[in-house]
């Protein structure tokens, strides 16, 4: 059990959870990425994860609104998470968003420009291709079988590097057993949201300062995802690429942060 203290924010029609920690001036929104569990149950892990945010930065993570609707656009989401931002009076926001939670932060900074200062999206596309998809779609059919095993192992194989994924394959076969029929129906929900995203004209409208992160062994989107996102933004744009950390580059490069704070600084 998570000892971070998870709250609710309500409007008319949803109820979205978060948490927050760190006790900084600047607000800093996470987006994380498709999760097989709520991001919730994940909060100790997530804080220890960006403690060296924690001075810089008042730290908010986002989790899907409750009771997801049967079609749930991307864009849906977005709007979601605005409402939240907007009630709680946390603009203007430091966003970061990494890969499904990437292209809920490129709807957010492209609709909803008043509310965010800067942007960070990593591993991520703004142009969902069928190539890209059809890992999701694997995915889909995994869940709708119920066949969890094999569900985590290829969400393992697949977003992590083949040693650090062969030397935790148990951690994912575990992760197996510990998953729930009702997370399952929202991971399929939000996984079918990313089928033909296109938000190439989207990105254009973009205005803050962004800064793309992406791997060239990204198993998910390739290098092609990030480099789509830059080529719709012709100022206040910024790209790196790591290489040999995958589509979790996020969570493994060990100067990522570093990276995130000297961009949300400057």
């Amino acid at each position: 059990m998570t000892q971070t203290k998870i709250e609710l924010v309500k409007t008319d029609r949803m109820e979205m959870e978060y948490f927050k920690f760190g006790q900084g001036e600047k607000t800093l929104v996470i987006l994380p990425g498709l999760s097989l569990q709520n991001v919730m149950l994940l909060a100790d892990a997530v804080e220890e994860a960006y403690a060296c945010m924690k001075d810089a930065f008042t730290i908010y993570v986002f989790e899907r609104r409750k009771n997801l609707p049967v079609d749930y656009t991307i864009k849906e989401i977005a709007d979601d998470v605005a409402k939240a931002i907007e009630i709680l009076n946390l603009k203007p926001v430091y966003l970061f968003g990494t890969s499904f939670g990437g292209m809920i932060a490129i709807e957010l900074a492209a609709n909803y420009q008043e509310l965010v200062e800067r942007v960070v999206v990593g591993s991520t596309s703004a142009n969902v291709t069928d190539e890209q998809f059809q890992i999701f779609a694997q995915w889909i059919k995994l869940a709708k079988e119920k066949n969890y095993l094999d569900l985590c192992l290829s969400f393992g194989e697949n977003v992590y590097p083949k040693e650090i994924f062969e030397n935790n394959k148990q951690a994912f076969m575990d992760m197996a057993n510990a998953i729930r029929d009702e997370d399952v129906v929202r991971f399929i929900t939000l996984a079918k949201s990313m089928k033909n995203y296109q938000a190439l004209d989207d990105v254009k409208r973009i205005q803050c300062p962004m800064l793309v992160i992406g791997d060239k062994t990204d198993r998910i989107f390739g290098q092609e995802g990030s480099k789509d996102i830059v080529s719709g933004i012709k100022e206040n744009i910024e790209i790196y690429f790591y290489e040999g950390y995958g589509h979790a580059v996020y969570d493994l490069a060990p100067n990522y942060k570093d990276r995130l704070i000297e961009f949300y600084t400057k």
